[in-house]
């Protein structure tokens, strides 16, 4: 019978069914009352069978094996010419042959590398890998001998057609054997259930322990796990927490070449792990507890966080208070001298201080006022509230200070005190060993159902690349080297990418085409790859390249971000561990929005600038595009070297510079001092009790003010940062060393650096405040002229949401006698008018860094302001006193048009314009 056809599987006498269809020539079904098939060979003999022993399929399905490979029960991948199904069976065509099989026992996969879309992305990046071959020979080689095959069911697929993303559930609670905070416990959840997801990392948040309880939860399911990243250090620092466990023989490190021959030339013998076992008795015992372990600290770690918010907290009053203190020198009044209440609450004194502002503008008190505040502040005695002036409500926001402190104090003694009493450290460390303990269990069972002496060779291990993986179920390369280290069709569960805002989309695509589920790992607030100088915009308009493929415009987690937006979760890691708390404040409040947890604890001034004299002391080396600095590195030798040497060991400090040429300078002239000295490329990753930052350029340009270049420099200083800086580099609103210089400047409080006509804002007060005065003018304003300060406050948040603007924020109903600290250049009229209570600004933006306020904006009502002539004598003495404060005020009517195009005008006059540099960009 035709094959194509029909399938008739005859039982044989070894209790096996044989495909037997092309001997026969008829056969027939049992009739009504019959229990017999009647076959007729092609002998014209015919036989009768029982129905067990005959299996008959009719009408078979095609299958397209064209562009596919088949995994067969051996584990070997093969092609087929043609593929057909009948019922439970497929039967497999080859040069006339046919091999029949249960198709549950085998796998088809699918090549999607003809695919249109996936020819037109290859064929882009595969003429950035041949443009670029002399730099990486190796991807040019890859692109053209390793992509002829592309699984369907690779993460690469889903990068390409952007849709179709699995999500995973869990049927037993993770993991944590390399321990874990609240957003690193959700960062790994995320992972475990999505097929991409990714992860934010940014500096001292613990990437690595993420990456490591990844690999212990999925090892615990039986996934093969490949570690990738740009570079080596990235895996063998993965590598290096798994060794100190012992757990390091589960990974093959492999790489390039050396790699390989280094792997393959040690002992892969499995050591003897039978003390780990556990009964399956000990096992469920140990999940139980640590589930009930897993719903305390839920809170707990919620807690831990409470009481890092808190300190932080404590620390940020602090420095206001001393401002405040600096600048006005008013004591804190005694609320006690005029009211019963042994204690005001916090919200009652601002609340208080609103009202008593609003009073300010009557003569004098009304009984009604007078009543209203007895019955709610129980105040007796009002002789000392009849002149509402200046000293008095500083004296009151003096007593915020002192309270909020106090009330800060008292919480974060409740905390800690909580967190002792529920054994917090206690129950979090037999968390961690709890986790281990399984852990380290289900390796023991692993090996011992899939130990014995397996040996693999360097040539052959691909071909039995199954068996290999059995062994070393978690395989450490490179991105532009994993391809190259299994077998052509194989690929694995997971890729996890370390770095991966340091990883180029052209590696990037390969290690994706290695596996069905990514987890990408890395910050895209630091460096990212540099594009290599040959590829430029033209290539991408040849490809016409979509948005978020572009090897020039992405790094891979930029681009699995763009690409997925919205679709896979973006998990950022926020507890830091490494810096002091004022040095990564900077990079908090600048690039990560104020999101990060602050763990650390302050111990002593963390901040110095060196300003060099100005003058144009940067130098260009002979044939060297790079710059260097000499004046800088005198003020380093002289001025920080001599003293910090004699403090500390010279392998606890760092010289970072953006600069190569100055970086071999400064070897040159330190090199007795064994301090380490390099780029900032060179130190991600790294970090340093004390980091000294030398700029070197004379004057600010994008590359040295590269907001990504800055964030790894600070943030790689775990004690002390010092900043080496031309004294022609100067604080212009929207550079981000200016930034920084604005915000060492805030936080050294001890030191009389400000050059500024008005005084900070206090951030902490109006953050409690805000709210005070937004339910307080609901009340007393008319509602017109509220909803449209509402309006112009919902426009203005538009426009600062811009990255542009990062550094700003505003504040509401500021108090003009908090703005100034000199009156000598203010006539009589204007100094009575900024100290009257009543006097405030509608909004008031400033840099978050320092403080200092730079333009003021007022919604003036048409009725209230044009036609009232003491309300337009009033605008016209604010509008000078901001003249002279140096602060543009900007008025917007009710009944004006165009607001946000003048609002933007206005911020933007005050963004420096920093040219771009022509200067190497030294990574190497």
């Amino acid at each position: 019978m035709n094959e194509k056809q029909a399938l008739i599987l005859t039982k044989q006498k070894n209790g096996k069914f044989e495909n037997k269809t092309k001997d026969i020539i008829k056969i027939k079904k049992p009739v009504l009352g019959s229990e017999k098939y009647i076959i007729t060979f092609k002998n014209n003999k015919s036989y009768t069978y029982g129905k067990d022993k005959v299996q008959y399929f009719k009408k078979p399905k095609i299958i397209d094996v064209s562009q596919s490979v088949i995994r067969m029960e051996n584990g070997n991948y093969e092609r087929w010419d043609s593929a057909l199904k009948f019922g439970p069976y497929i039967v497999l065509f080859r040069n006339g042959n046919s091999y029949h099989h249960l198709f549950d026992n085998i796998q088809i996969i699918i090549n999607v590398s003809e695919e249109n879309k996936t020819k037109c992305l290859v064929e882009y990046y595969r003429y950035i890998a041949d443009l670029i071959k002399s730099q990486s020979r190796h991807l040019s080689i890859y692109y053209n001998k390793k992509l002829e095959f592309i699984r369907k069911d690779s993460v690469a697929k889903k990068f390409i057609d952007k849709s179709g993303i699995f999500s995973y559930e869990q049927k037993e609670a993770p993991i944590f054997p390399f321990g874990v905070n609240l957003s690193q416990r959700q960062a790994i959840i995320n992972a475990l259930e999505n097929q991409v997801s990714l992860i934010q990392g940014p500096p001292g948040t613990g990437k690595t322990q993420t990456i490591l309880n990844i690999i212990a939860n999925l090892f615990v399911q039986d996934k093969t796990v490949a570690i990738v990243a740009g570079n080596n250090s990235a895996t063998a620092n993965i590598y290096e927490k798994l060794q100190n466990e012992d757990i390091d023989f589960i990974t093959a490190k492999l790489g390039n070449k050396d790699l390989q021959d280094e792997f393959f030339a040690t002992d892969c013998t499995i050591p003897d792990v039978s003390s780990w076992a556990l009964d399956d008795k000990s096992n469920l015992k140990f999940k139980a507890r640590l589930n009930f372990l897993d719903s305390q600290l839920s809170q707990l770690l919620r807690d831990k966080n409470k009481l890092a918010f808190v300190q932080e907290a404590i620390e940020k009053l602090s420095v206001e208070r001393q401002h405040f203190k600096r600048h006005f020198g008013v004591k804190s009044v005694d609320l006690r001298k005029w009211s019963f209440a042994n204690k005001w609450l916090i919200s009652d004194l601002l609340k208080f201080l609103a009202e008593l502002e609003y009073c300010s503008q009557n003569k004098s008190l009304s009984w009604l006022v007078k009543l209203s505040w007895f019955y709610k502040y129980r105040i007796f005695k009002f002789k000392d509230l009849e002149n509402i002036n200046d000293d008095l409500i500083k004296g009151i926001i003096g007593r915020y200070y002192f309270q909020k402190t106090e009330e800060l104090s008292r919480q974060k003694q409740f905390l800690k005190a909580s967190l002792d009493r529920q054994n917090f450290d206690s129950l979090l460390t037999e968390y961690k060993e709890l986790s281990l303990r399984i852990f380290k269990g289900y390796i023991s069972r692993y090996y011992k159902e899939n130990g014995g002496k397996k040996q693999f060779h360097v040539n052959s291990y691909k071909n039995v690349f199954p068996k290999f993986l059995e062994r070393f179920p978690v395989v450490l390369s490179t991105t532009d080297s994993i391809i190259n280290n299994k077998s052509p069709h194989e690929i694995f569960d997971y890729l996890i990418v370390d770095e991966a805002s340091q990883v180029d989309l052209v590696s990037g695509f390969l290690a994706m085409s290695c596996a069905k589920n990514i987890v990408a790992v890395g910050d895209l607030k630091q460096l990212p790859h540099i594009p290599a100088e040959l590829v430029n915009e033209d290539i991408d308009r040849v490809f016409d390249v979509q948005p978020g493929y572009s090897y020039l415009y992405h790094n891979l987690l930029s681009s699995l971000n763009t690409v997925f937006s919205g679709s896979v979760p973006l998990t950022l890691l926020k507890e830091h561990y490494r810096c002091h708390p004022k040095i990564i404040d900077f990079c908090n409040q600048k690039f990560y929005g104020g999101q990060l947890v602050i763990m650390t604890e302050a111990v002593g001034e963390p901040f110095k600038v060196f300003k060099t004299a100005p003058g144009n002391h940067a130098r260009k080396p002979s044939d060297d595009k790079s710059l260097f600095n000499q004046r800088e590195l005198d003020v380093i030798e002289n001025e920080i070297l001599n003293s910090e040497l004699s403090q500390k060991r010279p392998d606890l400090i760092g010289i970072a510079t953006p600069y190569r040429a100055q970086a071999d300078r400064a070897r040159q002239n330190f090199s007795a001092n064994k301090v380490q000295i390099d780029t900032v490329y060179k130190y991600q990753g790294r970090e340093k009790d004390t980091i000294i930052l030398s700029t070197v350029s004379n004057s600010l340009n994008k590359f040295v003010d590269d907001p990504n270049l800055l964030n790894v420099a600070v943030s790689r200083a775990k004690r002390q940062f010092i900043v080496v800086t031309s004294g022609n580099i100067f604080k212009e609103q929207g550079s981000n060393i200016g930034d920084l210089i604005r915000h060492i400047e805030y936080q050294s409080v001890s030191d009389s650096v400000f050059e500024s006509k008005t005084v900070s804002i206090f951030d902490c007060l109006y953050a409690d405040y805000s709210d005070v005065l937004k339910d307080f003018s609901k009340r007393v304003k008319k509602i017109s002229k509220f909803t449209s300060e509402n309006l112009m406050i919902a426009l203005l948040e538009g426009i600062l949401s811009d990255e542009r603007y990062s550094s700003f924020a505003y504040k509401i109903n500021y108090s003009l006698n908090l703005l100034v600290k000199d009156f000598s250049k203010f006539t009589d009229r204007e100094k009575e008018f900024v100290l009257h209570p009543h006097s405030h600004v509608d909004l008031l933006l400033y840099n978050k860094l320092d403080k200092i306020p730079f333009l003021a904006i007022e919604v003036d009502g048409y009725q209230y302001h044009d036609l009232n002539d003491k309300q337009s004598e009033r605008d016209e003495c604010k509008n000078t006193v901001f003249k002279k404060l140096g602060i543009r005020l900007l008025r917007f009517s009710t009944t004006g048009s165009g607001e946000r195009e003048k609002l933007e005008d206005a911020i933007n006059s005050y963004l420096v314009a920093i040219p771009k540099s022509q200067e190497e960009k030294i990574h190497s």
